[in-house]
């Protein structure tokens, strides 16, 4: 049950995706984007294998929390705090182009998701969240409160106060 490489789009490009042959499973590998905006795969010789350059993945990845994957005996896994979640998935939302409104969506409505089950159980999260995102460059502050601002406006106004 190995996995097999999904070819890049750009065929003069090394594959950043994995697949398991007759199984609707993928694993896109992924790193933290550094210096210029780039969307040319990045080599990493200790895994064999090559990752897509993502910007702001280093932003989730300075605070995660232990999880469970559920398979079998269950696999401990990290993953990004709930927080920093939302509030990537709100400065992603505002990078990509027209062309994937369905993603801009999607981004945006998972990022409100979050938001409406941590006001109800853990706002100090999105504060946290949002004090590390106050600390980043001016232009991922600019795209969260831009991402923010296209929220559902009561969830908008509930995340505002929290600054």
């Amino acid at each position: 049950m190995g996995f097999i490489e999904v070819p890049a789009l750009n065929p003069k490009q090394p594959s950043t995706s994995f697949r398991i042959r007759n199984r609707d499973f993928r694993v896109d590998v992924l790193t933290p984007m550094r210096g210029r905006e780039t969307t040319r795969p990045v080599k990493l010789d200790q895994f064999g294998t090559y990752a897509t350059p993502l910007r702001h993945l280093d932003y989730l990845l300075e605070d995660v929390q232990p999880a469970v994957l559920l398979y079998r005996h269950g696999i401990m896994i990290n993953v990004p705090a709930p927080g920093r979640f939302a509030i990537h998935k709100c400065a992603i939302s505002q990078k990509r182009g027209t062309a994937a409104a369905a993603k801009i969506r999607k981004d945006l409505s998972q990022a409100e998701q979050v938001f409406e089950a941590l006001l109800d159980i853990r706002p100090a999260d999105i504060t946290l969240a949002l004090h590390a995102a106050g600390e980043r460059n001016a232009a991922f502050r600019e795209k969260v409160d831009a991402g923010i601002e296209q929220l559902d406006s009561t969830i908008a106004n509930e995340v505002r106060k929290l600054r």
